[in-house]
């Protein structure tokens, strides 16, 4: 049952990591998904895991990755600068978001973001990040916002899903079935 996971090299990178990582295969593509999320967001540098863990939890960090997620596949930006000196229209400065500013720094320094010149970082893989979107957008109609205004962000003047949300959609309609 795995033939759909070996179609594409980069399905198939996550699927190795998922087993060297859980020694197991994981049932369906959510949870592929969720456990390539979770070992990317894993500091592998225990000098830098033990400074930072300790003022960090799983959720909150998730949380924040998720978020920055959100904000590059809904605005359509390439990433986020993490100095203001070097942001521009295509890498808004972290210090422009809500989110807790330590939280989305640490983050953007774990292997489910690269790093690019000029202290600037993109997603790592793009299926990763329309996941991480969605799972944020999910998180959030769960809190209170109404879906309508989710809606509302992803819809083109056509009325239809933008073409580069169409995956996003598609995981936020997966992760709010049956809700």
């Amino acid at each position: 049952g795995l033939d759909k996971f070996l179609t594409n090299p980069q399905d198939f990178l996550l699927l190795h990591q998922f087993y060297c990582e859980n020694n197991s295969w994981p049932d369906n593509r959510t949870n592929l998904m969720e456990g390539a999320c979770k070992s990317l967001l894993k500091e592998p540098n225990t000098s830098h895991s033990e400074a930072v863990d300790d003022r960090v939890n799983d959720h909150d960090l998730r949380r924040a990755s998720d978020y920055l997620a959100s904000i590059i596949m809904l605005s359509n930006i390439t990433g986020i600068s993490k100095d203001r000196n070097t942001a521009t229209k295509d890498f808004p400065a972290i210090h422009e978001f809500k989110e807790d500013l330590f939280l989305m720094k640490i983050a953007t320094g774990r292997r489910v973001y690269k790093s690019e010149e000029n202290s600037r970082i993109e997603p790592k893989h793009r299926k990763i990040a329309e996941f991480m979107a969605a799972r944020y957008l999910a998180l959030r109609v769960r809190e209170g916002l109404p879906l309508s205004r989710v809606m509302a962000l992803m819809m083109g003047m056509d009325g239809g899903i933008l073409p580069d949300l169409r995956s996003v959609y598609a995981w936020l309609v997966t992760m709010l079935s049956g809700m």
